[in-house]
């Protein structure tokens, strides 16, 4: 019988360590440290590990090896997570919808080059990420239909861990281990994912007071509603955006002060039901758990 964990993950743990690899325990794709600050605290959102505790998701992220080995003595069973953005970023290819989009996009846009690079097969049996040199961007979601970028300030699930809903294990490709030389990113996906000088104005934006009643949190809504509404679908021109404007609104709001988002529940509301009239009806974009075609390994 298969256990439901790989028992060597603490020793693994310890070598991406070694290797200068931030390192942290999850919980599937979860971090397993409990949360420092909970709704309500001062701190809530806003603090990445300067009060001096554990519990700041890929803020908890360590090299040391003291540190790891107290972790998964902790929790043996736990998963591994990576910090991405420090020695490399990773593309995340969800299923066959991602691998015909960036197959697509290598073609007319890199000349069919592929990205090549250490590979994991993820533990959904349908999943890659592909490892490539840290570009210094942002993380991106839906960067392509089916592909998301992971840099700085997030992690992936590292191999031997086993994916919560499968049981099955992430695992290196054959060859293609964290020996290989890290891929790199074609240019026509750096300019994609290169924020537009709109969005770095809004990256740099600096916060607002905290009141209640306060009419930037109001403002704020109402102007992500609309970017929402207007989020380009799968199929409609130059790739959906859907999924990237949504993360944005969630990030933009999740930055506001508390009293400022307590303040404006009801209009929180109104922008639900504006995310559902822009959701597709379908359920398409669900993640597949299921194996691919036997023998059909054509990655970029």
């Amino acid at each position: 019988m298969t256990a439901p964990w790989s028992p060597d993950l603490p020793e693994r743990a310890l070598e991406y360590a070694e290797r200068g690899i931030p390192v942290l325990p999850l919980s599937g794709k979860l971090p397993r440290i409990p949360a420092a600050h909970s709704p309500g605290d001062p701190l809530y959102g806003l603090c990445k590990g300067g009060c001096g505790r554990e519990g700041h998701g890929v803020h908890d992220a360590t090299t040391d090896p003291d540190q790891v080995r107290a972790l998964w003595r902790r929790w043996s069973h736990a998963n591994i997570g990576l910090r991405t953005g420090v020695a490399f970023d990773v593309i995340d290819v969800d299923g066959e919808r991602g691998r015909q989009s960036l197959q697509r996009f290598l073609t007319d846009h890199a000349g069919g080059l592929p990205i090549g690079g250490p590979r994991v097969r993820t533990g959904s049996g349908a999943g890659w990420h592909l490892y490539v040199q840290p570009t210094g961007l942002p993380d991106r979601i839906g960067v392509l239909e089916g592909v998301d970028y992971r840099a700085a300030d997030r992690y992936v699930v590292a191999p031997p861990s086993r994916h919560s809903h499968t049981g099955r294990p992430y695992v290196w490709y054959a060859g293609r281990g964290l020996d290989t030389p890290l891929g790199e990113v074609p240019a026509a996906l750096r300019e994609r994912l290169t924020p537009r000088p709109t969005e770095r104005q809004q990256a740099s934006a600096p916060m607002r007071p905290a009141e209640p009643g306060h009419p930037y949190g109001r403002a704020v809504l109402v102007a992500e509603s609309a970017r929402i509404a207007g989020a380009r679908g799968p199929g409609q021109g130059r790739g959906g955006e859907r999924n990237q404007v949504l993360w944005e609104a969630a990030r933009n709001l999740y930055n506001l002060p508390h009293a400022v988002a307590h303040a404006t529940s009801t209009a929180l509301k109104q922008m639900l039901r504006t995310i559902r009239r822009s959701a597709p009806a379908t359920a398409s974009t669900r993640r597949s758990g299921e194996d691919p075609e036997a023998g059909k390994e054509v990655m970029p």
